[in-house]
């Protein structure tokens, strides 16, 4: 009994030792998860995403504007420019727009507009406008001309001409005799008796297409004043000078190369024709002559080559 009891004793004592080295494993939390972090190895700077936003405008600077003076002067020229464009075209010439400049008047009636040559240095077109009824301004072809620059000397400008050139060529018109004969009336289609009126009309018209027909064998293309035409364009009878029936208006036009010197060529500055007097002709060189149709005792007439605006 004493054995069975020390036996009993012994299973107790071996199921509490093995009982104490027993450990209780607790559950541990598994560890929260973060979003992985990238480590910058480049040493270059990392980008940073964007907001989205509004634009932003850039301030721009206030552009300048035209002043109303600065507005008229350039109408002016644009005005101006167009005749010169005209006279390029008529006469093959070349003028240059920038830089020309416009002046007024005091009274703001009349302003001038210049424009350089290209073709002749130190030269200049001059054009003249004046304010119409309207408020406009526009072109007086019978103020333009063309000449030589302010402030060059004469001595520069003209020392392409040659020695005498104009003197001598104005000589020669003096001297040339252009004759207009019966046969040459009766052949223009005149049978009127001689020393009648409608027979000086007659003379006059067919002097001024001989006239025309002596320059365009006179001003060659190797002449300091080549024409690339010419033509007698009128023949008006009297004058408010020379009222008489006998004195013609004998008017001239003329497509010139070299205008300047052409210019000096008579003893009066010539005018450019206007569109409102003849359209087909607008923007040639018009010269004129008043002549005294005396014949001779034959129904003859004879008179020189020079336009002087007078008889």
């Amino acid at each position: 009994m004493k054995k069975l009891i020390a036996i009993s004793l012994a299973i107790l004592m071996v199921l509490a030792a093995v009982g104490c080295n027993t450990t209780t494993t607790k559950p541990t939390a598994e560890p929260a998860t973060e979003d992985p972090i990238t480590e910058n190895t480049t040493g270059l700077p990392t980008a940073t995403p964007q907001q989205d936003s509004e634009p932003t405008a850039e301030p721009t600077a206030d552009l300048p504007t035209a002043t109303p003076q600065q507005d008229l002067e350039q109408t002016i020229i644009e005005t101006a420019w167009a005749f010169a464009e005209l006279i390029e075209q008529v006469h093959e010439q070349q003028f240059i727009k920038e830089g020309a400049e416009v002046k007024l008047s005091v009274s703001g009636n009349f302003a001038d507009v210049c424009f350089a040559s290209a073709l002749y240095p130190y030269e200049m077109l001059y054009i003249t406008l004046i304010l119409n009824e309207n408020g406009n301004y526009e072109v007086s072809p019978a103020s333009c001309y063309i000449d030589r620059a302010e402030g060059v000397s004469i001595d520069v400008t003209d020392a392409r001409f040659g020695d005498d050139a104009i003197g001598n060529k104005s000589d020669e018109l003096h001297n040339a005799q252009i004759v207009v004969t019966v046969d040459d009336v009766r052949a223009a289609g005149c049978e009127e008796e001689i020393g009648s009126n409608e027979y000086r009309a007659a003379v006059a018209e067919v002097y001024g297409e001989k006239l025309a027909e002596y320059y365009r064998g006179s001003f060659t293309e190797d002449s300091l004043f080549y024409c690339f035409d010419v033509r007698c364009i009128d023949t008006e009878a009297g004058s408010t000078v020379y009222p008489e029936d006998s004195y013609y208006n004998i008017v001239i036009a003329f497509r010139v190369r070299d205008i300047r010197p052409f210019s000096y060529l008579f003893s009066f500055g010539p005018y450019f024709v206007s569109g409102a007097y003849h359209p087909e002709y607008e923007g040639w060189l018009l010269y004129w002559n008043y002549v005294n149709i005396e014949l001779q005792e034959d129904g003859s007439f004879v008179c020189d080559a020079y336009l002087n605006g007078a008889a």
